[in-house]
């Protein structure tokens, strides 16, 4: 989904330019880039049903991709497609477009995620504290709560617990929000957590400028036009 990019296996656009892949040249690709610490049941089902998923972006989002297929670093074949816009926002925008359309789905916007409500034994999340524009209250949950907070890497703390190399003098990417409440507070109540030291650094950004830079972007237009 970044910078609008999705690495598909199978997929009509490579088929159409005769582009010889498969589900097992993927996996061995993602296995030289995780070091073998990578999941097999998980990147296997993600590759297997990866060409399906970029047909339910086109068919159910409306998703338009460029034809041109683009071979990035750590793909032993051209694998990648992107979005006519080269933007994540081109899948996003259309994800909550759809999301607004869903009668069983409401959005809680200006929230803040504050705990977990435990059951009286303290063993299972029965929901969560939170804080909508600046007032408390309590969402309870029936089946379960799916944590997904994203990143950690502008939360300098947390980040040099996991890694002390990454310290102040080292940038990112990533926007402000990107800290680690939600995790810290899965962790207290027993959650087990993998590979929070396996933080991403990418040779793609600008040192010379704040955040990714405008550098880059010159240079992937360049590269990948």
């Amino acid at each position: 989904m970044n910078a609008g990019q999705i690495a598909a296996v199978g997929t009509e656009a490579q088929k159409k330019v005769g582009i010889e892949d498969s589900v097992e040249l993927m996996m061995d690709d993602m296995f030289k880039a995780g070091v073998d610490l990578n999941h097999p049941n998980l990147i296997r089902k993600m590759i297997e049903e990866s060409n399906d998923m970029v047909k339910w972006t086109e068919k159910t989002l409306g998703i338009q991709y460029r034809e041109r297929v683009t071979q990035l670093g750590g793909h032993s074949c051209p694998r990648t497609l992107s979005t006519m816009n080269a933007s994540g926002r081109d899948i996003i925008d259309p994800l909550l477009k759809k999301i607004e359309e869903l009668d069983n789905v409401e959005m809680l916007l200006n929230t803040a995620f504050e705990s977990f409500v435990l059951d009286d034994g303290k063993k299972q999340v029965k929901g969560l504290h939170v804080r909508t524009n600046g007032h408390h209250q309590t969402l309870h949950c029936e089946r379960g709560v799916v944590l997904a907070a994203g990143g950690f890497s502008a939360d300098i703390g947390f980040r040099k617990i996991q890694n002390p190399s990454f310290d102040e003098k080292v940038m990112s990417t990533n926007q402000p929000g990107a800290t680690a409440e939600v995790i810290k507070e899965a962790l207290k109540i027993g959650a087990m957590s993998v590979q929070l030291s396996r933080i991403q650094l990418g040779p793609w950004t600008s040192p010379d400028e704040e955040g990714f830079g405008n550098a880059p972007f010159f240079c992937i237009g360049s590269g990948f036009p």
